[in-house]
């Protein structure tokens, strides 16, 4: 009964639970509702992120076997994200029980853990058959892991066609690393035929999602097709995310000025991004800038320590050359010349012919492999020595064939043609130069005329260099016509005849004896006036070879004095351009802050006006949410009263019942246990009775047993007595007399004693049978309450299940009523924050905008006023050299008329 009344009373205290109370009851037992309340926090949508949230949520729902809220719970596990505790062990069993529901993500991350040994035996079986497994339910990871795996020969043999399959599935649903993949495939035609077009298309749907690698590749695509504007557009999108080699392209697009105009600010930034990101010829470009001071100060110390970094990792032949040219200069460290000859043998080991030339300038000998590439060089040589014997061989077979009438009159036009193959002659091996020093610079990422040109920030150095190898030219190239001169105008004829020989051939009948004979003389006398005219010329040469050196010397005096002034005033120049520069940059800057700051404390203040509107209206739409919902609840309360106050008088109504069915079945029982009672009490008097007459009987008995005994022992004793009477004396037998009576008396003694045990008994007897009566009548009337209580209870629990039901059914239907309006009244409140969320976020992207736009209009007059400093410091500079540079032209123009004067005398003196 006071179980049935507790029940009531939680029945009628339910009713009046909070509405959202009972939400949360009902989500409790909703594993699709905690899962996502989980992913929520977890995303942070509509609330604020909270990884334990996320955590606890996931747990709810995987613990009622929710799939995918186990998957998501192992990868907070395994990732330790927020303050969730990170357990490889909870990660695998919760990823384990994911995969065993078919969940395709799960079954990947478990081969990860099979594969790396995470929280169980490594197991590269296992890993692969759930790589598989996950790959075959469509997850794309899986595939693209799988083609890695074939790709590269990892737990699986080499198979560039399986790769391509795996990459293909993954790419089809929209994996950009597998379209980069697929892409590489087909431009190198693994696994596939080779297909450009296909390859592009790959790399730019790779691209087109933002993958890095593809965005350099296409950059480089477009470069190497000379569409700079497309390439830097590609290589710009890599290098923001990072990519070491996009930034490296960018540093040398800038460098070389291939968008029209050298930037070394913007190649020194990608440069320097370009090696924090891992690119190793980075080093080397920055070695260049400091050796050379592009946008930096010249810093030989700092370009040495690039260059031996890059060598560390590269060892080339170059920058090897260049740090044994600094020991020998002394750049940026101790003058060493065994220093510098360890570094040109190193150089030189690898075939640098600079390297070469400064060992035998030093007269140490050429490591074997330099030699080797000596040798291939000298057998160059040699095949250009065939062809001038081939050469002579025509010539010869062209003046046979002239001695024997078959040639043509040719001789008239041999200086001409002879001075156009030599002009031809020397413009491919300035082409020839040209193309190996562009090679060379291919790495330097220039030509350092194109720089002197763009920028007009050519060191002084590099001028008196060019200066002194113009005297050297000219003193080499006069020395070369003495060497030389006859040489070259034998072959020059000697060539011209051979390509005439088909002209020879053809025109043979039409050719006579005179003018043959005529040939034979020009040439003859040619060649003799030829080797007269090197005779004299190789005494001028000498005699101006000489003078031209002494004025070289000269020159070259008063071009160091010019330069170390140039120095100095550019130094100056430089020094007060950087000075002002800092000043206005310092400026700038400051400037910069206080606008920014002043920027940021309005928005900040116009931000918390929003903020403050957000919150007024946030508050204005709880309570209207609020007011709503309570009238609801009170409405909900009213009803649940009414509904309580019928449940209850239905409760009454069958309690009442229930008492009047006990009532008749308690007095049923009572006449029924008094009936038994009587019968009972009936059948145990009458058992009393001869259980009494049974005692009494037994106890007759035994006295009349007794009784029988004791006459038998005084007839014995009689008769004993008789016999010793006539044996003994008087005393005697008064003494025997005595002693029987007294034994006698002990024996009606212990018979009375026996029957008073009898009696005893007796008692006792009739003591146990009337509590055995009792015990029975108990267990009677204690099996009837029991009987009765049953009955009770089975009565309680159908009225309880039938209140139930309806009480379940009236709570389920009006839960879903609830559950309408509280939604309802949720949603508008979403829909009016979200609302003013947006106002308030457009207000502040209005402000951020407007304070940005001023912020940079500041910047940009601080860049301009450096620009402005800057432009006005390298023109400074640039008119000093210029001057130097206009000196040096006007000496070099004197010293040349001067040659050309010796050249001249030397000529008449010739033809006179």
């Amino acid at each position: 009964m006071k179980k049935f009344v507790a029940f009531i009373t939680v029945v009628l205290l339910f009713g009046s639970i909070h509405v959202a109370a009972a939400v949360v009851n009902e989500n409790e037992k909703n594993a699709d509702a905690q899962y996502e309340i989980g992913m929520k926090y977890l995303e942070g949508n509509g609330v604020g992120q909270n990884y334990v949230q996320a955590y606890n949520w996931f747990k709810k729902a995987a613990l009622q076997g929710h799939a995918q809220a186990q998957y998501e719970l192992a990868g907070l596990c395994a990732s330790g994200s927020g303050n969730v505790h990170q357990t490889d062990k909870e990660a695998f069993k919760w990823y384990q029980k994911a995969s065993e529901q078919g969940v395709g993500e799960a079954k990947f991350y478990l081969g990860e853990m099979y594969e790396n040994a995470r929280a169980t035996a490594k197991d590269d079986a296992k890993a692969l058959k759930y790589y598989e497994e996950s790959a075959s339910y469509g997850y794309y990871e899986a595939q693209y892991y799988l083609g890695n795996l074939c790709y590269e020969g990892r737990l699986v043999e080499k198979d560039y066609e399986k790769a391509f399959k795996w990459y293909l599935k993954a790419a089809e649903q929209g994996d950009k690393r597998a379209q980069f993949s697929l892409a590489e495939m087909y431009k190198k035609g693994e696994g596939v035929s080779k297909n450009e077009e296909k390859a592009l298309q790959y790399y730019k749907e790779s691209a087109n999602q933002g993958y890095a690698k593809a965005e350099n590749e296409l950059g480089s695509y477009y470069y190497d097709r000379e569409n700079y504007k497309a390439a830097l557009k590609w290589y710009d999108e890599a290098a923001n995310q990072g990519n070491a080699d996009a930034e490296y392209a960018l540093g040398l697009i800038y460098y070389r000025g291939e968008t029209g105009k050298i930037d070394f600010a913007a190649s020194l930034e990608y440069f320097r991004r370009a090696m924090v990101n891992g690119n190793e010829d980075a080093l080397y470009m920055l070695g260049e800038m400091y050796y050379n001071g592009y946008e930096v100060e010249k810093d030989y110390k700092e370009a040495m320590d690039y260059y031996k970094e890059y060598n560390r990792l590269k060892k080339d032949s170059d920058t090897q050359y260049m740090i044994g040219h600094m020991y020998e200069e002394g750049e940026g460290v101790a003058k060493d010349i065994n220093e510098a000859t360890k570094w040109f043998k190193l150089s030189a080991a690898q075939g640098n012919e600079q390297a070469i030339s400064k060992l035998k300038e030093y007269n140490v000998a050429v490591p074997e492999v330099a030699a080797s590439a000596q040798s291939v060089k000298d057998n160059e040589k040699n095949e250009e020595q065939k062809i001038v014997n081939e050469v002579n061989k025509s010539t010869q077979t062209v003046n046979n064939k002239a001695e024997q009438g078959e040639a043509p009159k040719f001789v008239a036009g041999i200086t001409e043609t002879s001075q156009l193959e030599q002009n031809k002659i020397e413009e491919n091996k300035e082409t020839t130069k040209k193309n190996k020093k562009d090679k060379k610079n291919q790495k330097n990422g220039f030509v350092n005329e194109n720089i002197n040109e763009q920028t007009g920030n050519k060191p002084v150095t590099t001028d008196v260099n060019i200066s002194s190898e113009t005297m050297k030219a000219v003193v080499s190239d006069n020395n070369e016509v003495a060497n030389n001169n006859v040489k070259n105008e034998v072959n020059n004829i000697k060539e011209d005849a051979d390509a005439a020989v088909e002209t020879v051939s053809s025109d043979v009948n039409t050719s006579s004896q005179t003018v043959v004979a005529a040939v034979k003389d020009n040439v003859e006398n040619a060649e003799a006036e030829v080797k007269e005219k090197a005779e004299n010329d190789k005494e001028k040469v000498k005699s101006a070879e000489k003078q031209a050196k002494e004025q070289a010397k000269a020159e070259k005096e008063k071009i160091k004095a010019a330069e170390k002034e140039a120095k100095e005033k550019a130094k100056a120049a430089e020094k007060e351009a950087k000075a002002q520069a800092k000043a206005l940059e310092k400026a700038a800057k400051e400037k910069e802050k206080s606008i920014e700051k002043q920027a940021k404390e309005k928005a900040k203040a116009e931000a918390k006006v929003e903020q403050e509107k957000v919150k007024a209206a946030e508050k204005q739409a709880n309570e209207q949410a609020r007011t709503q919902a309570k009238a609801e609840i009170e409405k909900i309360r009213a009803e649940e009263k009414a509904e309580n106050e019928k449940a209850k008088a239905h409760a009454k109504a069958e309690i009442e019942k229930l008492k009047t069915i006990q009532k008749q079945k308690e007095d049923a029982a009572k006449a029924e246990t008094k009936r038994l009672l009587a019968e009972k009490k009936i059948a145990d008097k009458q058992a009393a009775k001869e259980d009494a007459k049974k005692i009494k009987d037994t106890v007759k008995n035994a006295e009349n047993k007794m009784k029988a005994q004791i006459k038998a022992e005084k007839e014995q004793a009689a008769r004993e007595l008789e016999a010793i009477e006539k044996s003994k004396t008087a005393e005697q037998i008064k003494a025997e007399e005595e002693k029987m009576k007294a034994e006698m008396a002990a024996r009606e003694k212990m018979s009375k004693e026996e029957i008073k045990k009898l009696e005893a008994e007796e008692k006792a007897a009739a003591k146990k049978l009337k509590a055995e009566k009792k015990a029975a009548e108990k267990l009677a009337a204690k099996e009837e309450a029991r009987r009765i209580a049953e009955a009770k209870k089975e009565a309680e629990k159908n009225i309880t299940d039938q209140i139930k039901a309806e009480r379940k059914l009236e709570s389920q239907k009006e839960e879903e009523r609830i559950k309408g309006i509280e939604k309802e009244a949720i949603g508008a409140a979403l829909t009016e924050f979200k609302a003013e969320e947006a106002k308030i976020k457009a207000a502040e992207k209005e402000v951020n905008v407007k304070a940005k736009a001023k912020a940079n209009a500041e910047i940009e007059k601080v860049k301009l006023a450096e620009k402005q400093a800057n432009d006005k410091a390298r023109a400074q500079a640039k008119a000093e050299q210029d001057k130097i540079k206009a000196a040096q032209a006007e000496k070099e123009k004197a010293l040349k008329e001067e040659l050309k004067k010796t050249e001249t005398e030397g000529t008449k003196q010739e033809s006179k």
